[in-house]
């Protein structure tokens, strides 16, 4: 015997599920505000953002804040990122630069 879905049975599924569709998307971030955003890399807590010539962030809090993580390099257009055990290394038109202090230096 099949069940019979009526209307209600079929509204109480459907907004049993709204809101896991609620938490599927996206929201803007706090920042940061430098432009083109071309590269980001997630380690451990930090996020990195690499702009299109405003350099490096880094956020610890999941984006709510950012701040400037940039001393030391000669191009502040970030392409990419990449992380090991070694450090931090960002990639620029003027070469691959590393940090080995979460982007401080």
């Amino acid at each position: 015997m099949r069940p019979a879905w009526n209307i209600s049975t079929v509204a109480m599924i459907v907004l049993s599920l709204l809101p896991l569709a609620a938490q599927g998307q996206w929201l803007q971030s706090n920042g940061p505000y430098a432009g083109e955003i071309r590269s980001i890399l997630v380690d451990g807590n930090n996020v990195f953002a690499g702009s299109g010539g405003s350099g490096v962030y880094r956020s610890s809090d999941g984006g709510t804040s950012w701040t400037p993580a940039s001393s030391g390099l000669t191009n502040m257009t970030v392409n990419c990122f990449a992380v090991n055990g070694a450090g931090l290394f960002a990639g620029t038109y003027n070469g691959l630069f590393r940090s080995t202090d979460n982007g401080k230096s």
